[in-house]
């Protein structure tokens, strides 16, 4: 299992509170314990990413952007970091 870096677990948390979802559905969905999902979901606030409304977190104008740029991202680096030949060629540059 390849662990994720915080930046794509709050990528999962904001489009998984797109349209709202209580902390219940965003523990479960993006697989995380409720105290980590909590601290999550604290500094997502403080960022104002996400906000909640009631019992709902919601993604915010600023997390929906977020989550447009993470994407836009990603598609241009993943041609990139899939090519083993790259991979390969760096190991070899930053071998002694």
């Amino acid at each position: 299992m390849v662990k994720r870096s915080k930046i794509e677990i709050f990528h999962d948390i904001l489009m998984i509170a797109e349209h709202g979802a209580k902390k219940t559905k965003i523990v479960y969905l993006a697989n995380l314990t409720f105290t980590r999902a909590k601290e999550y979901l604290e500094t997502l606030q403080s960022l104002e990413l996400i906000e909640k409304k009631s019992e709902y977190w919601v993604t915010t104008e600023k997390g929906k952007e977020f989550i447009k740029d993470f994407n836009n991202l990603k598609s241009h680096l993943a041609p990139l970091i899939a090519s083993k030949s790259y991979i390969k060629k760096k190991r070899f540059w930053l071998e002694p």
